[in-house]
């Protein structure tokens, strides 16, 4: 007796299970076809090339577009999505420089809205210099000048408050380190 009702049961259930749809399920789009190899870092920075090797300590890739090899520190990437759609994954995060507590509550804009309310008291200048043997993004050498910045700020004057970039430099030459230069009006209120 119980038969009938359970094959009825199953049937149906076979048949509408493929309209049902959780309401958690989620769905994340990959490009349909990539014309590079994506790195991204723990920064957030994607990197487009051809990955050649992954090491123990690096990865190799070539920079889309340049002939140039390129190394960068596995412990600064997050993953790697190749052309075909693999995708590795690093769970070893770069440690970064910490702020001090008193220069991670200084504020940061590139607006000068955001300053009217404020007293200037002064421009400070941050820098960040890395290695010609690593790969670095012009966004990972401005957030660690302006780091920098900060903390030149807090340490003379601790009242500081917010900081207007008003200039970044990026240098990156032939045969020389990247490096950032940051100048910031300082604020206090």
């Amino acid at each position: 007796m119980n038969s009938p009702v359970r094959m009825l049961f199953l049937a149906l259930l076979l048949f509408t299970s493929p309209l049902l749809k959780g309401q958690d399920s989620m769905r994340v789009d990959i490009p349909k076809k990539l014309d590079a190899d994506l790195i991204t870092t723990v920064m957030g920075d994607t990197l487009k090339g051809k990955v050649r090797k992954v090491e123990a300590e690096y990865v190799t890739f070539y920079m889309l577009g340049e002939r140039l090899k390129q190394k960068v520190q596995k412990n600064s990437i997050t993953s790697i999505l190749y052309k075909d759609g693999r995708v590795e994954r690093f769970s070893n995060p770069l440690i970064l420089k910490k702020e001090s507590e008193g220069a991670s509550k200084i504020k940061v804009t590139y607006s000068e809205e955001d300053v009217q309310v404020y007293r200037k008291i002064g421009v400070v200048e941050g820098y960040y210099t890395g290695s010609i043997r690593y790969a670095y993004s012009n966004g990972f050498l401005e957030k660690m000048a302006i780091m920098d910045a900060k903390e030149r700020a807090f340490k003379n004057d601790p009242r500081v408050k917010i900081l207007l970039i008003k200039n970044c430099n990026i240098t990156r030459g032939y045969g020389d380190d990247p490096s950032a230069v940051i100048t910031a009006e300082v604020y206090y209120r």
